[in-house]
């Protein structure tokens, strides 16, 4: 009897109720997602998704895990999403590495009257390291201009 994909997917499921995590008990990948081997290896949330509701998963978007528990294959627990939209998922979760930094790479701690954000990358910066670095700005400046006797 020859199973279809779908059997054959479920088969490595372990399902439970809908708002449940449904861990995926075949091989997983180095960050623990399942990995699914259909005509080529794909990430098994994705195929999960793909089974349930029908459609292709759309191109160019991530999986976006509402449970955060990585071999979950539960499609309730899917959603198609961008890049930004899955890193902010991770920052308003606590779970994005950055987030979950106290400190910066000197050793001030990020709190809300030290820490201000980069527009432009949207990163947090420190407000004690920026005014370090201004302050040697201004100092190389003035060392160059004595050096060049441009004062």
């Amino acid at each position: 009897m020859i199973k279809t994909l779908a059997e054959r997917f479920w088969a490595k499921v372990q399902c439970g109720s809908n708002d449940e995590c449904w861990p995926w008990l075949g091989c997983v990948d180095k960050d623990g997602y399942g990995v699914s081997w259909t005509h080529k290896k794909r990430p098994a949330h994705q195929v999960a998704w793909e089974i349930e509701t029908g459609q292709l998963w759309p191109k160019g978007l991530q999986s976006r895990h509402t449970c955060d528990n990585p071999p979950c294959v539960n499609p309730q627990h899917i959603i198609p999403g961008t890049i930004s939209e899955n890193t902010l998922d991770q920052v308003e979760r606590g779970k994005h590495n950055h987030a979950r930094k106290t400190h910066c790479k000197h050793g001030h701690e990020f709190t809300v009257k030290n820490t201000w954000i980069n527009k432009k990358t949207g990163n947090r910066m420190c407000r004690a390291c920026n005014n370090i670095r201004q302050k040697q700005t201004k100092q190389r400046a003035k060392q160059k201009c004595v050096t060049n006797n441009i004062i």
